[in-house]
């Protein structure tokens, strides 16, 4: 994990047309020495998009739902090369693979907990388990074990339904 000084980190995002006016407001006692305050321009929402994916993309956190938000970006990225290609420090292929080798890891002995020591959860486990097959879809090696383990839990849990192949909250006829 990186070593951050003390202080913290916030993210502002605004929109507007014409000639507007944004303030920056920092605390009195803040150390100017020490802070850092970047902006980034777009015409269009799509520019802020390449912005929040560097975010998640560099998250420093590493439960489920956060290794699984940092996949996201990288497959988006890979499925729209002419939109995001060479806008990440990292190579794409080296954040999928290791996202997908470490929620491999993550993995209990069904489905996805928030974190590896908790108990699976279908709404977390639904979640990875759509970027997996995506993954799949893209040509990443995804582990098939790990996949079915996942399916036969949601199913149990009445959340995927083999019939349909789709995944959706089932509830019995009342």
């Amino acid at each position: 994990l990186p070593i951050r000084p003390f202080g913290f980190f916030e993210k502002q995002i605004q929109t507007g047309e014409g000639s507007i006016s944004y303030p920056i407001l920092l605390s009195s006692n803040t150390d100017k020495n020490k802070t850092k305050i970047s902006l980034d321009l777009s015409p269009t929402i799509l520019g802020s998009t390449i912005s929040a994916f560097k975010y998640l993309i560099n998250y420093p956190y590493g439960c489920v739902e956060q290794t699984t938000s940092r996949l996201v970006p990288a497959l988006l990225a890979k499925l729209n090369p002419q939109l995001f290609g060479g806008n990440f420090d990292v190579s794409v292929d080296t954040i999928v693979k290791d996202s997908l080798k470490r929620l491999t890891n993550l993995q209990t002995y069904s489905g996805w907990g928030w974190w590896q020591s908790q108990p699976p959860n279908h709404f977390v486990t639904s979640y990875v388990v759509e970027q997996l097959i995506l993954a799949q879809n893209l040509g990443y090696f995804v582990d098939n074990g790990s996949l079915k383990k996942a399916k036969t839990f949601l199913e149990e849990e009445q959340v995927y339904s083999s019939q349909t192949g789709t995944y959706e909250l089932l509830t019995p006829d009342l």
